[in-house]
């Protein structure tokens, strides 16, 4: 709980920060760099931002109490309120989808909530990120090629093209090309796609933007299955430790289905982006999945404690 509270809370406070900033930069003319690219926080890496707030939607809903303090309440109110002007500054399509996707399962969970909470937030937020593009002089948003592509859908015969879009085209065959000339067990090597790139197209076009594809092309079958096992095994660890009948009251039981949705998140990101190094992840991680741990730990602590030869 103190995790989620200052992990969502600087989330929050950044959004506050960058809002800050965008309207600086509007009023003052000075170019402060985030009206001309998308918001990104701290990562430097929009869609790494994007997947952090995914993880942040799911945490800060497993705070929601009937009797939370008015600081959760109020954290609840501003984390929906920015959530439709990150949306449209952050930008990132695969954000767009995942998070719609959790939404719309927040709806069905709990629909009461939903339509009396978050609800009014959203609309008052998207009213806010709809003025903000009005009072920002230069409408450097209407740059943005992802907002564009959100504008054109009912714009029939209006073709947006995307750089992004080519160059995973590109990944896809040449890590396939790659992949085919190489030992299916154990890959090319990690680092070789890149010289394998070079090579045949004179420059590095970019990373492999899918992690599965990464892993299969550098680290082989052998190494796409070994995450792949890994990760399975977390799945099933953060479910049984939320929805199983033992654990489902438990005080931690909220925070592992969160853990548990988001790295569901986290395997539809990487389909289109290369996020696994992302350090919040494995933190995040590494605190459901010691959770048990700890408690046990506690537990034993507090038996020696009470015994007398722990007294003595």
């Amino acid at each position: 709980r103190l995790f989620s509270l200052a992990f969502c809370g600087f989330f929050v406070l950044t959004l506050i920060l960058s809002g800050l900033a965008l309207l600086g930069q509007s009023l003052t003319g000075v170019n402060l760099r985030l009206g001309n690219f998308a918001w990104e926080g701290f990562m430097a890496n929009r869609n790494a931002f994007a997947l952090l707030a995914m993880a942040c939607l799911l945490l800060i809903e497993s705070l929601r109490k009937e009797d939370a303090p008015q600081t959760h309440k109020v954290l609840l109110f501003l984390f929906w309120l920015l959530v439709p002007a990150f949306a449209v500054y952050n930008a990132s399509r695969t954000g767009w989808i995942v998070g719609a996707i959790l939404i719309a399962g927040i709806l069905i969970k709990k629909p009461k909530v939903f339509l009396q909470k978050i609800l009014p937030a959203l609309l008052l937020g998207a009213l806010i990120a709809y003025g903000a593009t009005l009072i920002y002089a230069s409408r450097d948003i209407e740059k943005n090629i992802q907002f564009r592509r959100l504008l054109a859908v009912t714009a029939l015969g209006e073709k947006v093209k995307y750089d992004g879009d080519h160059k995973r085209m590109v990944a896809l065959e040449d890590g396939l090309e790659l992949y085919s000339k190489s030992n299916l067990l154990i890959g090319a090597g990690l680092g070789q796609y890149k010289d394998f790139q070079i090579e045949k197209r004179g420059k590095f076009v970019d990373i492999i933007d899918c992690t599965p594809l990464w892993l299969l092309v550098e680290t082989g079958f052998l190494g796409l299955l070994s995450v792949a096992g890994f990760f399975t095994l977390c799945l099933h660890a953060t479910w049984k430790k939320g929805f199983s009948k033992q654990e489902k009251y438990l005080e931690t039981a909220d925070f592992q289905r969160a853990i548990f949705f988001f790295l569901l998140a986290f395997a539809a990101f990487s389909l289109f982006h290369e996020v696994m190094y992302t350090r919040f992840l494995w933190f995040v991680l590494g605190l459901a999945l010691g959770a048990k741990k700890m408690q046990t730990t506690q537990n034993d602590i507090a038996k020696t404690s009470d015994s007398p030869l722990g007294n003595k």
